[in-house]
């Protein structure tokens, strides 16, 4: 009897194991279909057994290819896929895998097998509709058009970058504003070039009138993918583009006509305040803006917010680290060729779009703050307030702005405190084109890091090399 009943106990006990391993490989699926890197990460060490193998093996490539190592990513996709044609595996992990193959496609450039993989991914997303909810379809939908729009832009550019062999250091313009600026030559004329990591998919944009007057030529094009919307553009190739002592040559760009002033609503036409916000924005715009793209290519560099100057490290003393797959990751180079950022509030974890053309301390996005808005509690709002007019490369748009009341929040296991005068701002379904995970930082975080911060874009790291002391932070900012 004892046997009989030990050995029920042993059938139970397999049995919870494997429903609980399948539901770990489930909750992977759903998160990786979100595009949830830390989410995944996280997973993957915290039930690295509990997940089957394939997955286990998919994610160390996807850690390269999130932290910009494709040629260490790309054999384990080659064994993977070769696995995924020889041996019966369940659709789903096919599914996964093509989608990691389609991200490589996209940072390789290559097109081999392109259409294969597209053709299973959207073959299996309308054999299963009922594998995941609608959204998570539809998003992996919108991935593998977006990723299609990607691959077919990035596979004309011909960029290359010559960096300084030493270090060298720029004096940023940041006065009256919270974004950064760098003198530069724009095929030998001198220029200011806004730095700005919120720009993705596209190595340069320019508005047309900056074009113009900086005598560069371009061409209508039908339509490319900005900030992850679809919309009319003219691109050209600037011959070469001079930061300090980095050069780079043949740099694809866009230009696009701002309609910020034409669209102005009647009701503000007479508002002081308005137009005078909007003609700084207008004379921000006519900088030309260097993306991500350009932005990645300076590999390391520290950012003195004392003394407004950035420091660019020369190839002498920049190396690869060695990549210790023991740990979780807290900065990655998503599918979207954009740089994001790992927080939490109050132990949430929070997938962050960073963009340092943006002058909020951190936006949150309408889905995670209904998910969590037990730990978001908003301020309240006054009556009286007007709403809020934004703008983007898309035009002006009122918003019905609501602020949360954080007081701090948590990066690399360390506890910033959010200064009173910072908002942190609820991104509510359709105020902003741009798909920004979970939600955005701006500058201000950054900023709010140290009086020296170090962002190394060859290893995917931000160090924090010298604090603020207290209520030095407030002070400088005051100043500028």
């Amino acid at each position: 009897m004892i046997k009989k009943l030990l050995l029920i106990f042993i059938m139970l006990l397999s049995s919870y194991s494997f429903c609980f391993a399948q539901s770990i490989d489930t909750q992977y699926f759903s998160n990786y279909a979100e595009s949830k890197i830390f989410e995944l990460d996280e997973i993957y060490h915290n039930h690295k057994k509990e997940l089957h193998p394939f997955l286990q093996k998919l994610h160390r490539a996807n850690r390269y290819l999130w932290l910009d190592r494709d040629e260490e990513a790309l054999p384990i996709l080659a064994e993977l896929y070769n696995q995924a044609t020889e041996e019966r595996i369940e659709p789903y992990l096919r599914c996964l895998l093509s989608y990691a193959i389609l991200d490589s496609f996209v940072k390789t450039k290559n097109k081999e097998d392109f259409k294969l993989w597209e053709d299973y991914l959207k073959n299996y997303i309308k054999a299963n509709p009922d594998s995941l909810p609608e959204q998570t379809l539809k998003n992996y939908e919108t991935s593998i058009d977006h990723t299609k729009a990607n691959l077919s832009y990035h596979l004309t550019i011909n960029l290359s970058s010559v960096p300084s062999e030493e270090n060298f250091v720029l004096k940023t313009d940041t006065i009256n504003t919270h974004l950064i600026k760098l003198p530069a030559l724009v095929n030998d004329k001198p220029a200011k070039v806004l730095f700005d990591t919120g720009v993705t998919n596209i190595p340069m944009f320019m508005n047309k009138v900056a074009a113009d007057s900086l005598g560069v030529k371009y061409r209508m094009r039908d339509s490319l993918l900005v900030n992850q919307v679809m919309m009319s553009v003219s691109e050209g190739v600037l011959d070469s583009l001079t930061i300090g002592e980095m050069k780079y040559y043949n740099i694809p760009f866009i230009v696009k006509d701002l309609p910020h002033v034409r669209n102005v609503p009647d009701s503000l036409k007479n508002d002081k305040d308005f137009c005078q916000r909007l003609k700084r924005v207008e004379a921000e715009m006519m900088n030309p803006v260097i993306g991500f793209d350009l932005i990645k290519l300076m590999g390391k560099m520290q950012f003195d917010f004392e003394k407004n100057e950035l420091l660019v490290y020369g190839k002498k003393n920049i190396h690869l680290d060695s990549l210790d797959l023991s740990k979780p990751i807290d900065m990655a180079y998503s599918t979207n060729l954009a740089l994001q950022i790992k927080i939490k509030v109050s132990n949430q974890l929070l997938n962050a779009f960073f963009d340092t053309g943006s002058d909020t301390y951190l936006y949150v996005n309408e889905v995670f703050y209904q998910q969590h808005k037990n730990i978001l509690p908003l301020k309240a709002k006054d009556k009286s307030e007007e709403p809020m007019y934004i703008f983007t490369v898309h035009g002006i748009k009122a918003v019905d702005e609501k602020d949360i009341n954080l007081q701090s929040l948590e990066f690399q296991g360390r506890e910033l405190k959010v200064a009173k005068d910072e908002r942190i701002k609820l991104n509510q379904e359709g105020n902003y084109e741009v798909n920004t995970r979970d939600g955005m930082l701006g500058l201000p975080w950054l900023r709010s890091l140290g009086k020296k911060v170090v962002l190394d874009l060859l290893n995917f790291k931000i160090e924090v090399v010298e604090e603020w002391a207290k209520n030095e932070e407030k002070a400088s900012s005051d100043h500028d």
